[in-house]
């Protein structure tokens, strides 16, 4: 085998490697929507708790009813657009799908755990919750940095950084992590959602020519 045909077949499996890599359906609405509940449940939570001229049980009761409020349209939008986007992407490479859902679902899963546990075992205060959900955040948009596409690892590293800030200042802790998380989730997301479309875009347009 020559130099040159050896180039060629290395150019040719860059190229299908390439190709693959770009079909990944990462389904990052998910993230999107999040970020943007969270960019509004953590700083409005805040305001509520700071709200001194009202009773303490009304605060508490309006800091819990957003958060339900909030997890439930977060919920309810994944599932419902989760639905939608099934199979959107012709050809998806379904190994790093079905390695991104088992980050997704290990981290948010082991959020979940541990926000009931971490308060009742005495390991954080109640109130700083939000914080754990920050390392959550930024473990979860790191290691889908890892897998999928390294502008997730930057958004990872700056929610980490924010979630750090928040511990020593907690009394604004949702002013601070409401907008890094949601940031940091909607804009590696908006962008992943763009190369999704891209895609799907150039493959309708391959197919119209095709039957035409």
């Amino acid at each position: 085998m020559t130099d040159k045909q050896s180039a060629s077949e290395i150019e040719f499996i860059r190229a299908i490697v390439e190709k693959t890599s770009q079909r990944i359906d990462c389904q990052a609405f998910h993230f999107v929507h999040w970020g943007l509940i969270v960019m509004l449940w953590y700083p409005l939570a805040n305001y509520v708790m700071e709200m001194k001229e009202v009773a303490i049980d009304t605060r508490l009761a309006w800091y819990i009813g957003i958060g339900v409020g909030s997890a439930i349209l977060g919920i309810t939008l994944s599932a419902v657009r989760g639905a939608r986007a099934a199979g959107r992407l012709v050809g998806e490479n379904t190994f790093i799908g079905k390695q991104v859902v088992i980050v997704t679902s290990g981290c948010i899963g082991a959020g979940m755990i541990l926000s009931a546990v971490a308060p009742s075992a005495g390991w954080i205060h109640g109130r700083d919750v939000p914080i754990l959900w920050g390392l959550i955040y930024a473990n979860l948009a790191f290691m889908m940095g890892v897998i999928y596409n390294r502008e997730f690892v930057i958004a990872g590293l700056c929610i980490f950084a924010g979630s750090i800030v928040a511990m020593f200042m907690h009394d604004i802790q949702g002013y601070i992590l409401g907008p890094v998380m949601g940031l940091g989730m909607i804009i590696p997301g908006r962008r992943a959602e763009a190369r999704v479309r891209g895609v799907m875009l150039a493959a309708g347009k391959a197919t119209a020519e095709v039957r035409a």
